[in-house]
């Protein structure tokens, strides 16, 4: 029978295959003893599954059933399978009875998965095997009132990956045994076992037992030697590009549920030979030991954290453990207040940061994030629904250390009421340098409301640069002062510039920072314009960008003139004080420095509704050195003798946006520039300048990008004409002899 001719009748989404069966039905003594016998197959059988369609397999079904005398029914035999070609992808058999004089029942089944098979037909995304069966088996008993059930269900060599995980001969088995008397279920035995080839990777054991009728209960759990033959694949993605080489997870536990709801829970956890290889080598190849205990209960939504103690392993550095303690209330109504204590003597992070860190590899690549639709730029963060309405939580933290950077002192207390959310006080010191904040927010409306207030005085810089960017070990220096006050309601463009108000300011100093190391556009941008000052005079019609794009890809060349000098001079400080409001943001003093010159800017930015898109208006004025701008012939004469940098026309303003900054170049005055500049080269040429650059004004005009042409132009010749306006300018961006 053809399937497809029936959709009028079984509707349109019938799948399409052709069956073939058998039914065979015997009545014997009067009827009172029956049996069938069913075989069928659907043979070229395309059908949809959970959105994937299957063409082209063949499914067959056999079954033999018996009733006897209308109280004993029993199916001997049941059995399915489906095939692409002569390749079987699953079958399941299986048998049950049920005799209703003996109120006996019961059922036993089997059945196995070829993955790599079933997943070529039916594909799970993100599940790949090249290798591995799935074998199931079911049993079930029932007489009177008790019930008896078993289940087990394994994986065996499977060679795959799901995610990011990766197997490779894995075996995984579970096995549950159970009894149900009235309503009491008992869980005699669970477990589950893994390993990987041939080497154990040790086993998770449980016995429990449940009252349906009053919700009581009671459960333990332990686990024997697991170790890293099971454990690696499910944690291998999180140590990348570290390699796990050896671990042991000891876990015992019990918890107890009562009558009225209440709930009591204790654990211990132990992990001990814990190796991990990481390329770098800089993770200790001594065997780590970690544990963590718990004690908690809970009764009528309110969880007594009676212990919670994190121990991650005693240092040279610290004692290593945490504890917290306290109430919390999760009812619906928080009639109690919640309240936690999180203590430490000491913590010493830098060996676990490096197991979950590439234990500092430089080398480590990283995904350009997506850029955000227009739509998730300016769109509010959702109001958080916090989970009870008074909450505290007060921190005193001795000393925490990861890898160069220490904190020490560390003391604060969250409080959290209705929404509100405040943090006050919050001190510590960071390798020495005091730091303060204070924090209110409503985090219940869209956006959320804020109001923040932090301090800084001289934090180094150089510890957290080696610690967290180790690709930019050795590049930045120096110490950071900052301070703030910032008030607002929502992140997005159009709020800030509605809501946002405070100021800040900001000073890195002694930073020791190469130009050509900087990564930020805005600064970038600031200092192309600088180091291309000799080219931009030269041809005042050219663009900074091409001047000067091979600086942020790397050190130019060296061009034996005074620009060498200003792009060998690092940026020694960084300087910015803002008024935040009306808007956007004003800047009341902005400075980068270096020994061969000085920018400050003015100005500001208009907050945009995508904030990349914020245009910049930002005056700079430069100064150069005064020996580099006396050498550059730059200088004008009117510079105090005592003036450290000599400050050149204003001729650029940072404009674009936040996102693409430009340099908007008054090219007037950088002709002006240039034709002083000319004037000074030609001071010493004496009577005869005229004669060596030809015509005057053809030479400014050289110099300023373009040039008028001789109306008496010379005779042709076989020499290559002398370039006067050249000569002239071989003083000027090199070297004065």
């Amino acid at each position: 029978m053809n399937t497809t001719d029936w959709k009028s009748l079984a509707g349109p989404d019938v799948p399409s295959a052709t069956l073939s069966s058998t039914l065979v039905v015997r009545a014997d003594q009067d009827g009172r003893d029956i049996k069938a016998v069913l075989d069928a197959a659907l043979d070229r059988l395309t059908a949809t599954v959970g959105g994937q369609t299957v063409r082209n397999v063949r499914l067959t079904l056999s079954a033999e059933a018996n009733v006897l005398e209308f109280e004993d029914i029993r199916l001997t035999k049941a059995s399915t399978a489906l095939f692409k070609g002569n390749a079987p992808l699953l079958n399941f058999s299986g048998t049950a009875n049920l005799s209703i004089a003996r109120k006996e029942s019961g059922a036993q089944f089997s059945g196995e998965i070829n993955l790599p098979e079933v997943l070529a037909e039916i594909p799970v995304e993100g599940l790949s095997a090249s290798s591995g069966k799935t074998r199931l088996a079911f049993t079930f008993t029932s007489k009177d009132a008790a019930t008896n059930a078993s289940i087990n269900i394994s994986l065996s060599g499977f060679t795959g990956s799901y995610g990011e995980m990766r197997f490779s001969d894995y075996q995984i088995a579970l096995g549950a045994t159970a009894d149900l008397l009235g309503t009491m279920v008992s869980i005699q035995k669970f477990g589950v076992t893994a390993q990987s080839g041939y080497t154990g990777g040790g086993s998770l054991d449980g016995t429990g037992r449940y009252d349906f009728s009053n919700g009581g209960g009671e459960f333990s759990f332990k686990t024997v030697n697991l170790n890293e033959n099971a454990l690696a694949p499910f944690i291998a993605s999180a140590l990348k590009p570290n390699k796990l080489v050896s671990v042991s997870l000891d876990v015992t536990g019990s918890g107890k549920i009562e009558k009225d709801g209440a709930a009591e829970i204790k654990t211990d956890i132990q992990v001990s030979r814990l190796v991990v290889d990481d390329p770098a080598g800089a993770l200790p190849k001594t065997p780590l030991a970690l544990g963590l205990s718990l004690d908690a209960g809970q009764r009528g939504g309110v969880t007594d954290l009676r212990s919670f103690l994190l121990d991650l392993g005693k240092t040279d550095k610290a004692a290593n453990r945490l504890s917290i303690s306290g109430k919390v209330d999760m009812s619906p109504t928080n009639a109690t207040p919640s309240a936690l204590a999180i203590k430490s003597d000491g913590l010493d992070l830098t060996t676990l940061y490096g197991l979950f860190a590439g234990g500092g590899s430089t080398n480590v690549a990283t995904a350009k994030p997506a850029a955000a639709s227009a739509a998730d730029a300016t769109a509010e963060p959702e109001p958080i629904q916090l989970p009870f309405r008074q909450f505290t939580a007060d921190l005193d933290i001795a000393r925490v250390i990861l890898r160069e950077v220490e904190v020490s002192g560390w003391k604060g207390k969250l409080a959290i009421k209705d929404g509100t959310v405040t943090v006050d006080p919050f001190t510590l010191s960071l390798n020495g340098a005091p730091v303060t904040a204070k924090i209110a927010a409503n985090v219940g409306v869209p956006g959320y409301q804020y109001d923040v207030q932090f301090g800084a005085d001289k934090i180094q810089l150089e510890p957290f640069v080696n610690s967290f960017m180790p690709d930019r070990k050795g590049q930045i220096h120096g110490t950071v002062v900052a301070n703030g006050a910032v008030k607002g309601a929502g992140v997005s463009g159009a709020s800030l510039a509605k809501n946002l108000s405070g100021g800040f300011d900001f000073a890195a100093t002694n930073m020791n920072f190469k130009l050509q190391d900087v990564r930020s556009p805005l600064i970038k941008t600031l200092i192309n314009v600088v180091v291309s000052i000799p080219n931009l005079i030269k041809n005042p019609g050219a663009q900074v960008t091409s001047l000067l794009g091979k600086l942020t890809g790397g050190s130019s060349p060296a061009s034996g003139s005074w620009v060498d000098e200003l792009q060998a001079a690092p940026i020694e400080s960084i300087v910015m004080a803002a008024d935040l409001g009306n808007g956007g943001m004003n800047l009341k003093t902005a400075r980068i420095q270096s020994q061969a010159f000085l920018a400050d800017a003015r100005g500001g930015l208009k907050f945009a509704p995508v904030l990349t898109n914020s245009p910049l208006d930002i005056p700079v004025s430069i100064a150069l050195q005064r020996r580099l701008a006396e050498k550059s012939l730059l200088m004008d004469p009117a510079t105090p003798t005592n003036a450290v940098y000599a400050p050149l026309p204003d001729f650029v303003t940072l404009k674009g946006t936040v996102g693409d900054p430009k340099p908007d170049i008054n090219y007037v005055t950088v002709a002006a520039l240039g034709t002083k500049t000319l004037g000074r080269a030609g001071i010493g040429l004496g009577t005869n300048v005229v004669d060596k650059i030809g015509n005057v004004g053809a030479a400014i005009g050289n110099l300023l990008g373009g040039g008028t042409q001789a109306t008496n132009a010379p005779a042709a010749s076989t020499n290559k004409p002398a370039n006067p306006i050249g000569d002239l300018l071989k003083g000027f961006g090199r070297p004065k002899n």
